[in-house]
C-alpha cells in the first residue's frame, strides 16, 4: 500500500468513522444526520434525504465488512431497521426526503436517490445475509422496471414527474450500485 491511501485509510479509520459514529447518528429520530458543521456539530436543515440514509448505511456496512470500526455492524442495522421503517412509500418505492422526524416530506421516487438506497442494501445485506434486505432490493429493482425504465431500454426517467431528458448523474450512479451490488 503507498503512503497517499495508507493516509486516507488512516484518516477513515481513526477519524472519519469515529466522527460520522458519534455525530452523525440521529440517536432522538433515527436514522443518520443530514449535515455537521464545520466544528463537527450535527446540524439539522430540518429534513433528511433518504440519499443520504442509503450512502451512509452503505458507509457503515462497508466499514463492518472492513473491520474499521467497532461500532459499524450495530449502527448499519440501526440505519436499515430506519430505512425500512420510514423511507419507503409502498412496494419498492422510496420517498426523496423526510422530515427530521422520519416522517415523508417529499414521497416523489427518484433515480438519483434509489441508486444510494439499492447500494446501501446491497452492502448492508451482503454483511449480514439478511433477507429482508434482498426482498427490498428485489421490490426496488421490480419497481424500477415498471415505473422509472424508459421504454426500448433506454434508460430511466429521473422521476415520476421528470420524464423529460435523461440525465447523466443519476444514471451514473444507478450504474455505479448496480456494479457494486
Amino acid at each position: 500500500m503507498n503512503p497517499t491511501e495508507m493516509n486516507l485509510v488512516s484518516w477513515m479509520r481513526e477519524f472519519a468513522l469515529p466522527l460520522w459514529a458519534s455525530r452523525g447518528v440521529d440517536s432522538k429520530n433515527g436514522g443518520f444526520t443530514e449535515e455537521l458543521r464545520p466544528d463537527g456539530a450535527p446540524s439539522d436543515p430540518g429534513f433528511k434525504r433518504v440519499r443520504v440514509q442509503g450512502r451512509q448505511l452503505f458507509s457503515f456496512a462497508t466499514a463492518a465488512l472492513l473491520h474499521w470500526h467497532p461500532d459499524a455492524a450495530a449502527i448499519a442495522k440501526r440505519g436499515f431497521d430506519f430505512i425500512q421503517r420510514h423511507c419507503q412509500t409502498g412496494a419498492g418505492r422510496w420517498a426523496r426526503r423526510l422530515k427530521t422526524d422520519g416522517s415523508i416530506l417529499d414521497a416523489e421516487m427518484d433515480l438519483y436517490d434509489t441508486a444510494f438506497i439499492v447500494l446501501g442494501l446491497s452492502t448492508y445485506y451482503r454483511l449480514t445475509s439478511d433477507s429482508s434486505a434482498l426482498r427490498l432490493l428485489e421490490a426496488t429493482l421490480a419497481q424500477m422496471k415498471s415505473t422509472l425504465s424508459v421504454p426500448g431500454g433506454r434508460g430511466y426517467y429521473q422521476s415520476l414527474g421528470d420524464r423529460g431528458v435523461l440525465r447523466q448523474n443519476p444514471h451514473m450512479h444507478w450504474f455505479e450500485c448496480m456494479l457494486y451490488s
